[in-house]
């Protein structure tokens, strides 16, 4: 298991994962906001934008930037094995990472903001109903995430 890209043990011990939990919950974190914004044409209902803002991080070190990522995830999804030791069974899978992207870097003064504006394009085969956006903030170096938000993405 590994709790926040900083601590990583086996899985089965419970109070471990307990501590490691609680003590990273506790953690300082920056402010992430993110909403959808709406699409003005029905030529652009499968390209969804979304305004994204970060703020008041915590100390890091100084030489450090936070990169700043935005993935969206797929809920409900299945799959059928056909080989293996799970042959024969159905899979079900919750937040599949459907993209994944750099959207940014935030320096580490504690006074730094980040805005941006990124759009993903929705592709047919995604349910969009099981669809989310979601925002993190890792310090580059350590890997840490400093924080993080997520959004539906609106109907159509």
């Amino acid at each position: 298991m590994i709790v926040d890209g900083t601590v990583e043990f086996v899985g089965s011990d419970a109070n471990r994962a307990l501590k490691a939990i609680t003590d990273e919950s506790n953690a300082r974190r920056v402010t992430v906001k993110i909403r959808p914004t709406s699409s003005t044409t029905a030529a652009e209902k499968n390209l969804v934008s979304f305004s994204v803002r970060v703020e008041k991080l915590p100390p890091l070190d100084p030489k450090t930037e936070g990169l700043v990522f935005m993935a969206v995830t797929e809920d409900n999804l299945q799959s059928s094995v056909v080989r293996g030791e799970n042959s024969g069974r159905t899979l079900a899978h919750t937040a599949v990472v459907r993209e994944l992207k750099t959207i940014g870097k935030l320096d580490a003064r504690p006074d730094a903001a980040f805005v941006a504006e990124p759009s993903i394009d929705i592709s047919r085969g995604w349910k969009r109903q099981d669809l989310r956006a979601i925002v993190f903030v890792e310090a580059q170096g350590s890997h840490r995430i400093v924080g993080a938000a997520e959004t539906n993405l609106p109907a159509l």
